[in-house]
């Protein structure tokens, strides 16, 4: 069959195909697709969203719009009422800072970034021989130093307590120390000074109580190695370690000596290099209020040193992190005025009766008296909880922080505070006075005793016996700067005085006073600067995450507002149109009398 010839024809000058009609058409082989159907649903879809019919707007769903606007400005309000209400940013930091493995608070944790110095300054006795010959009344004592070494701080054999689910994790502490020289400014470690001979006080202590024959004995192996009570050395040899025959000879013959961790004697060798101490503490993972918190030492709940549960507990924290929970909680003291200082002072020191003394021993010790006023850290050198109570808001490294100090009478004797009489029993042996804490069983037996530098808030008898002591509180305090949200301590100065009390028994010492307490040297620890990504990490959750927590309520607020305001407004002009549709039927209903009947038939029939 043959195709149909096209027509062509001129229009304009121009041919052109001639359009065929409709029914001469002949149909395509290609079949056509019906899309009615869906532009029937688009159509309707258009219609049911645009909530327009015969454009009038549907008031069946213009109700549903009204509503759901209704409800979505109360979600709005009761959000903004829940962000003003709780602490939503504070939750989420909570719900990250658990001490877990793979983690970046772990790594921080175990390995701190932070430059850490440690600061020495040992006091060169310039008078010693003429002290000791009675020519001279008073110890002449000059503080040497700055000594300034970098702490590197780990945790090493780092394991986690399968039974606990992760709740506890035990450690022990490697700390390395590195000389600064360029901070030690006009001392070297190659510097002669004069110190008291620590193992000999340790040795006449350790005898102090022997039977007379004993200490005989041991007076004459003194003189015999020509021990002396002061000896010149080097200052890097008495800080880190040297051989001292003394030293080796006890170590084989007293039994509190054979399990020393340090072949060489040294003031600080004791805390370099691995602790022997395990150390487990609570990772936060179940319990956000430990955090931080020491659970066992060495496997023990409890110290063995102490003379009772409350002084030998260890439940505090380790010091890198504290517990968060705790932190908002604090509420810093006013201000006190000298003239309430005064007062405050003349009411400890002379009161009434007993019953009030007791009572003002109990106010001078908040520490003890409520938890929500004080953090605590387990000190390792005493061998004991060290409170902190708040003390001031301060700026550390341009962030905000809680400054901390230890309560005054931190260091009293069992007379001041008679809950301390579990550390030292006057009744049953040799206590210092207040402001020294007799650190000897946790030191070997060693007479060593805990204080601030140049006894700094301590009784002032203990100044008399010398020249060159002069505590000063700016250079002298203990304080600690902690990030109450993070809870990491950033600044501050940690500052612990070591010094050994003279226990007279043998003729060598006969030159001191009965029972002295001779001040050895003392050490202060800061961070020098924070790592960018420890400041980053801070800057986030003291300021982004509380400026977007702040943002957020006010935008829901104002979410809440508009729709309110909208939901008003549509409500307003339905029932106005409502009006109008009612005012145009009542005039329908006038005009027109088979309306009328209508409705009256209507009414008669209801």
């Amino acid at each position: 069959m043959s195709a149909e010839p096209r027509v062509l024809y001129q229009e304009g000058g121009s041919l052109k195909k001639a359009r065929k009609s409709p029914a001469k058409q002949q149909t395509s082989p290609r079949r056509h697709l019906d899309y009615s159907p869906v532009k029937s649903t688009l159509k309707e879809a258009c219609s049911y969203w645009t909530c327009r019919k015969d454009g009038v707007p549907c008031k069946d769903k213009q109700k549903i719009g009204i509503l759901v606007m209704f409800c979505m400005s109360c979600i709005a309000f009761v959000g903004a009422v829940l962000l003003w209400t709780t602490d939503i940013a504070h939750n989420l930091i909570l719900s990250t800072l658990v001490i877990k493995n793979e983690t970046q608070l772990y790594d921080w944790w175990k390995d701190p970034p932070v430059e850490t110095t440690f600061t020495l300054r040992v006091f060169n006795y310039t008078n010693s021989d003429a002290y000791l010959n009675g020519t001279e009344k008073k110890l002449k004592v000059v503080e040497i130093g700055p000594y300034v070494y970098r702490l590197r701080r780990t945790k090493v054999y780092v394991e986690f307590d399968e039974d606990e689910d992760g709740e506890i994790v035990t450690f022990q502490d490697n700390r390395t120390y590195e000389f600064l020289p360029d901070q030690s400014i006009g001392v070297s470690e190659d510097d002669q000074v004069i110190v008291p001979n620590l193992p000999l006080l340790g040795s006449a202590s350790v005898m102090h109580d022997s039977h007379y024959i004993v200490r005989m004995g041991l007076a004459t192996i003194l003189k015999t190695l020509k021990v002396e009570p002061f000896v010149k050395m080097r200052v890097g040899d008495f800080f880190w370690g040297y051989d001292d025959p003394l030293f080796n000879l006890a170590k084989n013959i007293v039994p509190s000596l054979s399990d020393v961790p340090f072949d060489k004697f040294g003031m600080m060798a004791s805390i370099t290099g691995v602790s022997r101490d395990r150390v487990s503490i609570h990772t936060g993972l179940k319990n956000k209020k430990k955090l931080g918190v020491i659970s066992k030492f060495n496997g023990e709940d409890s110290l063995p040193y102490w003379n009772g549960y409350e002084c030998n507990r260890v439940d505090g924290s380790e010091g890198s992190i504290f517990p968060l929970l705790a932190l908002p909680k604090i509420k810093i003291p006013p201000p006190t005025t000298n003239a309430e200082a005064e007062e405050e002072e003349n009411s400890t020191e002379k009161p009434e009766d007993n019953n009030d003394h007791h009572s003002d021993t109990d106010q001078s010790h908040p520490e003890e008296t409520s938890d929500q006023l004080r953090l605590t850290v387990f000190n390792y050198e005493l061998c004991r909880r060290f409170p902190i109570v708040p003390s001031e808001e301060v700026e550390a490294f341009g962030f905000p922080a809680i400054r901390f100090r230890p309560p005054e009478g931190v260091f009293d004797d069992a007379v001041k505070n008679p809950k301390h009489k579990c550390f030292c029993d006057p009744e049953h042996s040799i206590c210092p006075p207040s402001g020294v804490f007799n650190a000897t069983p946790c030191a070997y037996g060693a007479p060593i005793m805990g204080s601030f530098p140049h006894f700094y808030s301590a009784d002032k008898s203990l100044l008399e016996p010398f020249e060159g002591l002069n505590p000063v509180k700016e250079l002298h305090e203990f304080s600690l700067d902690v990030q109450p949200v993070l809870g990491v301590p950033l600044g501050g100065k940690s500052r612990l005085q070591l010094n050994a009390m003279v226990r007279k028994g043998i003729w060598q010492l006969n030159g001191f006073p009965k029972n002295l307490i001779i001040p050895i040297a003392w050490f202060e620890m800061g961070v020098e600067d924070l790592p960018d990504d420890i400041r980053s990490a801070i800057r986030m959750v003291t300021h982004t995450l509380q400026v977007a927590q702040q943002a957020t309520r006010w935008l829901l607020l104002g979410l809440s507002f508009v729709l309110m305001v909208a939901v008003i407004a549509l409500i307003t002009k339905r029932a106005r149109a409502e009006c109008k549709e009612n005012r145009s039927k009542k005039m329908v209903l006038s005009t027109d009398p088979g309306k009328q009947e209508e409705m009256a038939f209507l009414g008669r029939n209801s």
